[in-house]
């Protein structure tokens, strides 16, 4: 059963730009019908009004209630106080979106629901793109994930860590197109074609990437930086600086959030 045919509908806890996207990966694909907690008033009215699968539920309870699938999207600081007031039944798939919260907290906060797994949507999941992990892997909760991307099981709780820690590169990964979309404007480029450029040139980099069996990214960089060519010099300069050594003191940072030691290099 995927979440999208879950004849008991499928409920959002938690309202916020993660549920956003997964309610709109979830309209656009198969018919369903999604319940959506009454936090954050604003975005709930606003998917109201854009999918008529969805709708707003009078309490978190009642969300649980009338689904037999749950996604949710609570902030960590406020999820277990949250997730304590409520009842779950035996019958619920609770997939949690939460970052921060170990397996087993979550599965004593649920229970006496069975099944239990920590995903990890990001935004494209609003357009059914990209990789969505998550952790225990099973076939009954990839198949719930499938109608948002394409779902890769970890093959245990630290490596979905270390997935989850990637994320936090997000904002600067945005803030580096910026540096370079801002640096060609002011060097006299159109500042819409400099951004969508850029956009577009980090975005199809990725996608030579992106599938198996495809160069590891060491090997690309080898052969982009071709001895005395453009790519040489800048990957050299970056090195001998300070930016690589800070990516993997950021990254090691983000993961020990999550109770994990820091990577061994």
């Amino acid at each position: 059963m995927s979440a999208t045919n879950d004849p008991l509908g499928i409920g959002v806890i938690g309202v916020g730009s993660i549920a956003s996207a997964l309610v709109e990966g979830l309209c656009s694909g198969a018919a369903c019908r999604i319940l959506l907690s009454p936090r954050n008033e604003a975005k709930g009215r606003s998917l109201e009004a854009r999918f008529p699968q969805a709708r707003r539920a009078g309490s978190n309870q009642e969300v649980l209630d009338q689904c037999g699938t749950v996604f949710l999207t609570l902030r960590p600081g406020v999820a277990a106080e949250e997730l304590r007031t409520l009842r779950f039944r035996e019958d619920h798939c609770v997939l949690s979106c939460i970052p921060l919260i170990p397996l087993d907290d979550l599965a004593a906060l649920a229970a006496p629901a069975r099944r239990v797994a920590k995903v990890l949507p990001l935004p494209y999941v609003a357009r059914r793109q990209g990789l969505v992990p998550f952790f225990p892997a099973g076939e009954e909760v990839a198949a719930r994930l499938r109608p948002l991307g394409e779902p890769m099981p970890a093959r245990d709780e630290r490596s979905l860590h270390l997935l989850w820690a990637a994320t936090g590169l997000i904002a600067p990964f945005y803030a580096m197109m910026e540096t370079v979309r801002a640096w060609c404007a002011a060097g006299g480029a159109d500042p819409e074609a400099a951004r969508r450029y850029t956009a577009s040139m980090f975005g199809c980099l990725a996608n030579l990437a992106e599938p198996q069996g495809s160069p590891g990214f060491a090997e690309l960089a080898r052969e982009a930086a071709t001895p005395g060519g453009l790519n040489e010099m800048a990957l050299r300069m970056l090195r001998e600086g300070s930016t690589f050594p800070e990516l993997g003191a950021a990254l090691d940072a983000v993961l020990a959030r999550f109770g994990e030691p820091p990577v061994e290099r």
